[in-house]
């Protein structure tokens, strides 16, 4: 070739600072590329390479992971069925400026099947090792800085990253990091969910200080949501469980049980419990100062041994006061105590059934409880013995006020038990047929406790002669009555009679085997309001006629007697007819029918 055409040219610094004419073109050696003049600026307008101006184009990948090359400009998945791996270029040897694109084409992709772009060596992709296409038809769009970055563009709304970070640089601990003075989760509903993927495995929230951990909260190794503190981030303590199938609480050391040993209290403790004691036993107190101001101690005897002898003995630590005094006793059965810190060196005791310390029991056995003792709570009463608390001996020197009842528990409850051989002032007894109160010494007297059933309206009795129940203010006007001796009082009008000559009787019907003898007084006149001569009956069989033979179709009757039961069973009051009719019974007819002692008993009271 005889031709040549020469430019002038330069190296990359000298190109930079020459300002050639307009039209001119020289040629910079150190790029290896043409640069324009306009005959103004300097260093002219440089042409693109043809390496740097590479058409786009379009790779297609059918299901298989794939490493990209620098002409890539647009990597294209139109299979895929399991997770594939793109890897990138080295940034550095991918033109500066240029972009990538990596598309799911396939519709197939998802959060199980995806596509990870990976880096090449230390490179980073907006600061992290990775991004990730995790949604059908999802994309994303890098460029390179050509020195070891590539930078998000654009991204679908669901790119995935292993570390995001907000107002701070990522933590390769944690894959999100956010700093900040508050955080903002809104909308009209708005719920946040935390999962786990096994009941042993942990989902809580956890709050530091200065990065050390002292609070935790949410399904801390089990289904059971978990309040936990700790002084130092490595120490717990559960301070509250909910239990996943029942929603119970459970507090923090909430019941400590004691086995017949003496026992130092801990300033975490709240309720102790004797399930075991042999012998007098002594739980000497937390300091005061030292338990939580406000915060209460229960010490209760569960076995049912505690006694004068062996007593549970409350004592202070160091020169802590017990509502002023040095110590507490508990001396009864299932009794218990309750006390308060003031946080500054003394205890208040709140409800108690214990015996105090200034009180020695007597030689006896009996105690003198003071006035301070108001009741023994429900809850303090051990689950065996839940329908009675036992203060057997004691003496009261104040008011004794009984609980509320509930429909399960009867404020008092008297045992069935023998009756004292002598009766004593004052004294109640029930021997399991009858209730007794002595009024004065060896003067037992029975305490009245009646069955009654009356009429609110009337009703028609059955058209005929046989015994039928006289009330229907029960399905069955029947009474269940155990074996003893009862005395009972019935009283009845009765309208419609037959007005052929005829009259009505009375009898104690039912299955109970029992011998009777009653008094009636009963009239049949013109009208029930028609005064008239009455008629007297004595009888110890049931059925008979209560009144002479009469047309008149009115009657009523008072009846009294006694009848003792020797086997138990059920009583009916009944009324018979000597001549049929739909006979009717009058409201606020009545029977009504009370123990008075045994079934042979004779006398109670000061009988001689």
């Amino acid at each position: 070739m005889s031709e040549q055409l020469q430019l002038r040219s330069g190296t990359a610094t000298q190109v930079a600072a020459f300002t050639g004419a307009l039209g001119e073109v020289v040629a910079d050696t150190t790029n290896h590329r043409l640069v324009l003049h306009d005959g103004v600026t300097a260093g002219g307008w440089a042409a693109a390479k043809l390496s740097e101006v590479a058409a786009l184009s379009r790779t297609s990948v059918n299901d298989v992971s794939y490493t990209a090359l620098t002409a890539d400009r647009i990597i294209a998945y139109t299979t895929i069925t399991a997770s594939r791996t793109v890897t990138l270029p080295a940034a550095a040897s991918f033109p500066q400026g240029a972009t990538l694109w990596i598309a799911d084409e396939s519709g197939a992709c998802s959060t199980s099947v995806n596509i990870v772009i990976s880096r090449s060596g230390s490179d980073v992709v907006d600061g992290l090792a990775s991004a990730v296409l995790n949604a059908a038809y999802d994309s994303i769009c890098l460029m390179s800085n050509g020195v070891g970055k590539w930078t998000l563009l654009v991204d679908a709304l669901n790119q995935e990253f292993s570390l995001l970070s907000v107002g701070t640089a990522p933590d390769p601990s944690n894959v999100l990091s956010v700093a900040g003075a508050s955080a903002l989760f809104n909308g009209a509903n708005f719920s946040v969910y935390l999962n786990k993927s096994a009941a042993t495995n942990t989902c809580s929230f956890v709050f530091e200080d200065a990065f050390s951990a002292r609070a935790q909260m949410g399904l801390n190794g089990s289904d059971n949501f978990s309040f936990k503190v700790s002084p130092n981030g490595s120490t717990w303590t559960n301070s509250l469980v909910f239990d996943a199938t029942t929603g119970a609480p459970t507090f923090a050391n909430q019941r400590t049980p004691i086995g017949d040993s003496a026992y130092s209290a801990l300033v975490t403790d709240r309720l102790i419990a004797y399930i075991a004691l042999t012998a007098a036993r002594i739980v000497t107190l937390p300091s005061a100062a030292a338990f939580p101001a406000g915060h209460r101690l229960v010490v209760i005897d569960e076995s049912g041994a505690c006694s004068a002898s062996n007593a549970i003995t409350l004592a202070r630590a160091g020169t802590d006061t017990i509502n002023g005094a040095t110590s507490a006793v508990i001396a009864s059965a299932y009794g218990s105590v309750e006390i308060e810190s003031s946080g500054g060196g003394g205890w208040t005791i709140i409800e108690q059934s214990l015996i105090p310390a200034t009180a020695a029991p007597s030689s006896d056995g009996t105690a003198a409880v003071g006035a301070s003792l108001l009741y023994a709570r429900q809850d303090h009463v051990h689950p065996s013995d839940a329908t009675k608390a036992s203060l057997a001996g004691a003496t009261f020197t104040g008011a004794l006020v009984a609980p509320v009842g509930t429909a399960t528990l009867a404020p008092i409850k008297l045992q069935s038990g023998a009756s004292l051989t002598a009766a004593a002032a004052g004294v109640f007894e029930f021997d399991g047929t009858v209730g007794y109160f002595s009024p004065a010494a060896s003067t037992r007297g029975v305490m009245c406790s009646e069955y009654i059933e009356a009429l609110t309206a009337a009703y028609t009795l059955t058209s005929q002669t046989a015994a039928q129940k006289l009330l229907n203010g029960t399905s069955n006007g029947t009474v269940t009555i155990p074996v003893g001796t009862y005395q009972f009082e019935c009283r009845f009008s009765l309208t419609s009679l037959s007005a052929t000559s005829g009259s009505f009787g009375f009898a104690l019907g039912g299955t109970a085997t029992f011998t009777q003898s009653w008094e009636a007084i009963a009239t049949q006149p013109a009208a029930l309001a028609t005064a008239t001569a009455s008629q007297t009956t004595y009888n110890a069989a049931a059925n008979t006629a209560l009144t002479s033979a009469s047309t008149n179709t009115t009657g009523h009757a008072i009846i009294k007697g006694i009848v003792r039961v020797t086997v138990a069973g059920t009583i009916i009051p009944q009324v018979s007819l000597t001549i049929a009719a739909a006979t009717i019974v009058g409201a606020n007819s009545y029977f009504k029918i009370s123990p008075l002692g045994a079934a042979a008993v004779v006398s109670v009271g000061n009988w001689s």
